[in-house]
């Protein structure tokens, strides 16, 4: 795969094949091909979409697989939060099931985040960045089921006192 602009494209033996052309949109970020070689997921404009690599006529369409973070500011859907990325040293926010039937992905919602203001001497305004509190419900976990078309969330319980930083390798 090849992201190029806001373009996506697939090498296919000797051909590069455009697979998602939207240069009237957001860049394409984080593609991802199915451990069966069949789909790509991306994310692009903090949903998470797929498209088939099959070669077709007329070319396959993406297809949006979540739906309620797009306007919504402080809301991702299949991209590591900040904490994960710096802390954590985990850079995905979306990963394929084996069989590639499956796509878990976590959901960031920082609106209930309060912000935290820094000041920098010289500076006119204060920096401000997010604040994570232990009780703060900020991250979801969900599992799409490829071949169905849905949705479903999936519970998963921390012992905040044993693992505040669960570490993925």
């Amino acid at each position: 795969m090849i992201s190029i602009g806001y373009d996506l494209y697939i090498h296919d033996k000797n051909d590069l094949r455009l697979l998602v052309h939207c240069s009237y949109l957001t860049p394409i970020i984080d593609p991802k091909l199915s451990p069966n070689g069949e789909f790509v997921a991306y994310v692009q404009d903090d949903e998470l979409y797929c498209i088939s690599t099959v070669a077709s006529n007329p070319p396959a369409q993406s297809r949006q697989l979540t739906f309620d973070a797009r306007h919504c500011p402080n809301k991702t859907n299949g991209l590591a939060e900040f904490i994960a990325q710096e802390e954590m040293d985990r850079n995905d926010g979306y990963w394929w099931s084996d069989d590639s039937r499956f796509i878990a992905f976590t959901q960031v919602d920082e609106s209930n985040v309060p912000p935290f203001r820094i000041s920098h001497s010289g500076a006119d305004e204060p920096d401000q960045v997010s604040a994570h509190k232990q009780t703060s419900k900020a991250i979801e976990f969900f599992v799409f089921v490829n071949h169905l078309g849905r949705r479903t969330s999936i519970s998963i319980y921390w012992q905040i006192e044993r693992s505040r930083y669960c570490r993925r390798h």
